[in-house]
């Protein structure tokens, strides 16, 4: 959301997706990249990392709603979402997405605002700042409606 904001972001000649960062913040995800598998099911969708970065970028969105059987079969989406790569890079403090582009142009996006293994706070009100905070690239409703959603699940502390 926010390399879109800034201009940053265009999706017309995107060729591939490089996620770069330290080894010990990606151990899960590292593997799944370096052996990818398109997805068959909506569920499996919503758990590939690849698959769900490559929606967001070639169709504009990837909330719960977005995978669809068609989308599974997108041949825009599954051609990005396969030449998705891990690079581990020590030298990084935080895990960052670099997008490539056809040109040979790079967009790095860097994931600076916030620790995301920082456990939500107890208290009600630190966790709706922190909520802000995680929240602050999202526009004004869509925030609001996340925020009902969340504080409608049974633990949402």
């Amino acid at each position: 959301a926010r390399a879109e904001r800034d201009g940053g972001l265009r999706r017309d000649g995107l060729t591939g997706i490089e996620l770069r960062g330290p080894a010990r913040e990606t151990s899960v995800i590292a593997p799944k990249l370096v052996r990818f598998e398109p997805p068959t099911t909506v569920i499996g969708a919503k758990l590939n990392w690849a698959f769900m970065v490559a929606l967001y970028l070639v169709r504009g969105e990837a909330g719960p709603d977005s995978v669809s059987a068609d989308a599974l079969r997108d041949p825009a989406i599954l051609r990005l979402a396969t030449a998705t790569r891990f690079v581990a890079d020590e030298s990084l403090p935080r895990t960052a997405i670099v997008l490539r582009y056809a040109d040979g142009s790079e967009r790095i996006v860097r994931n600076d605002g916030f620790d995301p293994r920082q456990p939500p706070p107890f208290e009600a009100d630190l966790r709706r700042q922190k909520f802000d905070t995680l929240t602050s690239d999202l526009p004004k409703e869509r925030r609001a409606a996340l925020r009902a959603h969340v504080e409608a699940l049974p633990n949402a502390r």
